[in-house]
């Protein structure tokens, strides 16, 4: 779910890479590591892991795969308007379902249990931010913007007002957060006195002692120990037990690399999950213990419901980063508050699971899961290596270049912009990851079973169909340059450029109508190009059907910029993508007069 066809890969000097080779359904079948070590794969005719052959020195240790259906399996059911939005998603206990409802810009506007009670109502001013929610349990959020459409204020309104909380946000002028208030103290981190914390890191950026503790790594830079915790992991680096005197835990993963199981002190939780959001949670027997209902936007949790029934429901309140910051009842009354460190240390470790970014917290181990591996909040970083390798930052273990203020990971792979994930919605600017050079386009998890290993997606057209589950990277579009003073490139600019559309496109625009910019690129880095080779050139997955790409003189268009952030949306990833092609953001109009176009083979 994570792979790249060549990543940076776990370091153990300062140039090794592992690679990766692919067959016909770009499925990994080979992984050469860092230390030249190979792992080969095989797969069954439903492209599930059978075999994996793992080199150790000279030996090879071999993992074989059996599949067998169980009653114990639990299936999502989703079903689609004709526009492609999700309308309705069942739990495997049938009885169970969500649905949700569309305006005519298809924006989500109201999500239900069981079609008829409200869970959230959404309203939207004329640039499609969101401006309001307003929960089932009569309590309601809402979102100011600046002029350069930055959150500039959040506003969380529970029954009676004591609980109720206002953030206002003060920035520079490349939209950073400098300065934040707030109207409630309830909330505020309280959790540290003055001190200090002392760090000793080595040349791989691994730290090697922190506040007097010693920590190890393994070769693939895996952290191993940290003075109490002992940890293991998995060929693919993922984190498989948590050991310290008197605790034993251990997680397993899908097929798919997601956390599919936790033994924690012995108790043992299945987790079931729609695309990357989790759903819900069963004990050793199969027997539902809670169900999640999310929101359209990234790790936005909205209601947790506590046991088999639909009685006791719990809504949840974020801040500017998505953090889980406060719960409440069926009545709108505050029933918890949670506060975290600079560093997404929590005031408390017990309570919901969604905590710092919205991400799942184990409470138990001090730990978060980002998905692509866990993250440390008492070390403010990853305890394995960026599993893309050094795309995102030259530090493989850092947090979101040590800016937690301004940027979150909801993937545990790429910093992004917090504006992003909340309050613009259903417009270019949509909380999610979007692809920048496909105009108005979104990708989202379109069906998924939690016991298959593959992952099935699909693209859906935003402005038109707007899905609201956006799991993949691209360029990421939004209110804030990620890292500007260290990531600025200047591109020469040629003397043609390209807009890649899918292929079934027939538009008369460059972008998407509403759109002020649009991503475009030097067309001579396309040509001669087959279309999974643009995908990869541009950072963005393949679409059905293949693409195109429309060539025009640069002359004939104004206002070209690379990389200046000039008006939303911007781009933010410097200048170039992952793939190593130019990034240029130039205004929105028609097809310039002399363009041509073509299809990749």
């Amino acid at each position: 779910m994570y792979q790249k066809p060549t990543v940076d890969g776990p370091r153990t000097d300062v140039t090794d890479t592992t690679t990766q080779a692919f067959d016909a359904q770009r499925r990994v079948t080979t992984r050469t590591n860092a230390l030249s070590k190979q792992t080969v794969l095989a797969y069954d005719a439903d492209g599930r892991l059978i075999r994996s052959a793992a080199q150790t020195g000279t030996q090879w240790l071999v993992s074989c795969n059996t599949y067998t259906p169980t009653a114990g399996g639990k299936t999502l059911a989703y079903q689609y308007d004709p526009a492609g939005n999700r309308t309705q998603l069942t739990w495997p206990e049938t009885a169970f379902y969500v649905t949700s409802t569309y305006d005519a810009l298809n924006r989500p506007t109201a999500i239900k249990e069981t079609g008829t009670v409200n869970l959230a109502t959404y309203a939207y001013d004329d640039l499609s931010r969101r401006t309001t929610v307003t929960l089932g349990n009569s309590t309601t959020t809402s979102y100011g913007y600046s002029t350069q459409s930055a959150l500039a204020t959040l506003t969380h309104n529970l029954t009676g007002t004591a609980q109720d909380q206002t953030y206002t946000y003060t920035r520079n002028q490349v939209q950073e957060i400098t300065g934040q208030s707030w109207t409630n103290d309830s909330y505020q981190w309280t959790g540290y006195a003055n001190g200090t914390k002392s760090y000793t890191a080595n040349g791989l950026n691994q730290y090697t002692a922190a506040a007097g503790a010693t920590l190890t790594h393994d070769t693939k830079g895996n952290l191993t120990g940290d003075g109490v915790w002992t940890y293991t992991y998995d060929l693919d680096n993922q984190l498989i037990s948590a050991n310290k005197t008197g605790s034993a835990n251990s997680l397993a993963y899908d097929g798919a690399g997601r956390l599919r199981q936790t033994t924690l002190a012995g108790t043992v939780t299945g987790l079931t999950y729609d695309g990357v959001d989790l759903v819900a949670e069963y004990n050793s027997g199969g027997t539902l213990l809670r169900r999640y209902v999310h929101g359209p936007g990234v790790d936005e949790p909205l209601v947790w419901y506590e046991g088999t029934t639909t009685t006791n429901k719990t809504w949840l309140y974020q801040d500017q980063l998505g953090s889980v910051i406060g719960t409440a009842n069926s009545a709108g009354t505050s029933t918890a508050i949670h506060s975290y460190g600079p560093y997404g240390e929590p005031n408390i470790a017990t309570g919901i699971r969604f905590r710092y970014t919205g991400q799942q917290f184990l409470g138990s181990l001090n730990l978060y899961y980002y998905k692509a591996r866990f993250y440390s909040p008492a070390l403010g970083r990853f305890l394995q290596t960026d599993p893309i390798g050094t795309a995102d930052d030259l530090n493989l273990y850092a947090y979101v270049g040590n800016n937690p203020i301004n940027f979150n990971d909801p993937s545990g792979l790429s910093a992004a912009a917090a504006s992003m994930l909340l309050g613009k919605l259903g417009s270019t600017s949509t909380g999610q990851f979007a692809l920048g050079f496909i105009p108005g386009y979104d990708l989202y998890m379109a069906s998924q079973n939690p016991n298959a290993t593959m992952l099935d997606y699909g693209i859906g057209l935003l402005g038109i169909t707007p899905i609201g589950k956006a799991v993949g990277t691209g360029i990421r579009l939004g209110d804030n340059l990620i890292g500007a003073a260290a990531k600025t490139i200047a591109n020469p600019v040629s003397d043609t450029l390209a807009r890649v559309v899918p292929r079934g496109l027939n538009p008369t625009t460059l972008g998407r109508t509403g759109e002020a910019d649009v991503f475009v690129t030097n067309a001579s880095e396309l040509r001669g190009l087959s279309n999974a080779q643009i995908a990869d050139k541009l950072a963005i997955p393949e679409v059905p059907g293949g693409f195109k790409v429309i060539e025009f003189p640069s002359v004939s268009v104004d206002g070209i910029a690379s990389p200046v952030f000039r008006t939303n949306p911007g781009f933010v990833q410097g200048g170039q993508t992952a793939g190593g092609a130019a990034e240029f953001v130039i205004p929105n109009g028609p097809i310039p007069a002399g363009a041509i176009q073509w299809i990749p083979h």
